[in-house]
């Protein structure tokens, strides 16, 4: 099980529909920019104007840029996300998890476009957690 706070829901594979980093930017705080700066090879400062905002509620705190289609570091091939610096990505998409309780995991199942990845029978071998699943998946819709 997965502990996203207030629920708790079985974890799923990520099998990137990219919906997490369509709907989301994160906050990046001093440290965080440091780091990513440095992994990237280039100065903070440098990072800070290719690939955030300054984020007005919290002093020297940024937010990565939506490109128009998500996350600046968002990528797609043949329909699959990914991220271009998966390996140093910030901190808060290293911690994210998918999971049925997501809105956004269940969108990205429902959405899919092409062959799933992913079955529903793979996912949950359970008729009855399937059935609750696409309970849960027709209760977000009608929401």
């Amino acid at each position: 099980m997965v502990d996203h706070g207030d629920q708790t829901a079985a974890p799923v594979p990520c099998y990137r529909c990219g919906v997490c980093c369509v709907k989301w930017q994160p906050l990046l705080g001093p440290a965080e920019i440091r780091r990513l700066s440095t992994e990237l090879g280039i100065t903070p400062r440098t990072f800070k104007r290719r690939y955030t905002r300054p984020y007005p509620l919290r002093r020297g705190w940024h937010q990565l840029r939506d490109s128009g289609t998500g996350c600046v570091f968002l990528q797609w091939d043949e329909g699959v996300s990914g991220c271009s610096i998966h390996t140093v990505r910030p901190q808060v998409c290293r911690d994210w998890q998918a999971g049925l309780d997501r809105r956004e995991c269940l969108q990205g199942l429902r959405d899919f476009p092409g062959p799933p990845l992913l079955t529903l029978k793979r996912l949950l071998p359970d008729a009855t957690d399937r059935g609750q699943l696409m309970a849960a998946v027709s209760q977000q819709a009608e929401s």
